[in-house]
C-alpha cells in the first residue's frame, strides 16, 4: 500500500484512516472497536442507540427513505462505512466534548480540535485545487475526524453527509455562540433543508454546506 501524499500534507476524502484506526486499536487491546467505544464513550455519555455494528435491538427502528430498500441490512463491522446513531445520541456526544465535562483530558481535547491539514478541495469529494473557491469556508481545515473553519471571533467544527434524501449534519460553534446542533433528516425533498434549519437556530453564520454538497 502506498500513500498519494505524506500524512498531514494534503486533504483528500478517504475512508482508509478509519480502517487503520480500527485495526490498530483491536490489535492493541484485543477487543472489537465497538466494544471499546461502548466502554469509553457510548455508555459514559448515555448513547444508548449508537453502535458500529447492527444489533438485534435496532430491528424495526431504522429510518428509511421513501421508495428505497432497507440499506441497513448491508451494515457490517467496517467502521469506515458503518455508524448507527440518531440525533439525540449524537448530541449527547457533542455537548460534553465541546464543554470538556470530564470526558477528555486537556491534551486529548486540544489535539481533537487542532487543525491538522488545510483543505484546498473545491468540494469534499474532489481533489485539491490551488486558489480560492466560493464553496470553501474561510481557513477550512481538517482535524482528527472533524472539519473546522473560521467564523467571527472563533472557529466552528462540523461533520456532514447528504445522499439520496438522507441528510446528517452536526456542528459546534465556539464562544461567543457556544452552540451545538445535530440534524438528521430523511425525505424526498429536492433541495437540502439543513441550511434553513441552521439559519433558524444560529442565524446567518457561514457554513460548509455548499462544500459538502448540500446546496
Amino acid at each position: 500500500m502506498t500513500f498519494e501524499t505524506s500524512p498531514g500534507k494534503s486533504f483528500r476524502y478517504s475512508e482508509e484512516g478509519y480502517r487503520f484506526l480500527q485495526f490498530v486499536l483491536e490489535q492493541r487491546f484485543g477487543w472489537s472497536l465497538n466494544d471499546l467505544a461502548k466502554l469509553v464513550v457510548f455508555n459514559r455519555l448515555s448513547m444508548k442507540d449508537t453502535s458500529f455494528v447492527r444489533e438485534p435491538r435496532f430491528e424495526g427502528h431504522f429510518a428509511i427513505a421513501n421508495g428505497r430498500g432497507d440499506d441497513s441490512k448491508n451494515l457490517a463491522s467496517d467502521v469506515s462505512k458503518t455508524f448507527i446513531t440518531n440525533a439525540k445520541d449524537y448530541a449527547h456526544f457533542m455537548w460534553p466534548v465541546m464543554m470538556n465535562y470530564g470526558t477528555l483530558n486537556l491534551m486529548t481535547c486540544t489535539s481533537y480540535f487542532l487543525p491538522e491539514v488545510r483543505v484546498h478541495s473545491p468540494m469534499i469529494l474532489e481533489p485539491p485545487h490551488p486558489g480560492d473557491h466560493p464553496a470553501i469556508p474561510k481557513n477550512l481545515s481538517w482535524c482528527l475526524g472533524w472539519g473546522t473553519y473560521q467564523i467571527p471571533r472563533n472557529r466552528a467544527y462540523f461533520l456532514g453527509h447528504q445522499h439520496q434524501g438522507i441528510e446528517c449534519y452536526v456542528t459546534i460553534f465556539g464562544y461567543p455562540y457556544s452552540t451545538a446542533v445535530s440534524i438528521f433528516l430523511i425525505g424526498n425533498v429536492q433541495h437540502s433543508v439543513t441550511a434553513r434549519i441552521l439559519r433558524e437556530i444560529v442565524g446567518e453564520i457561514e457554513t460548509p454546506l455548499m462544500w459538502l454538497g448540500f446546496e
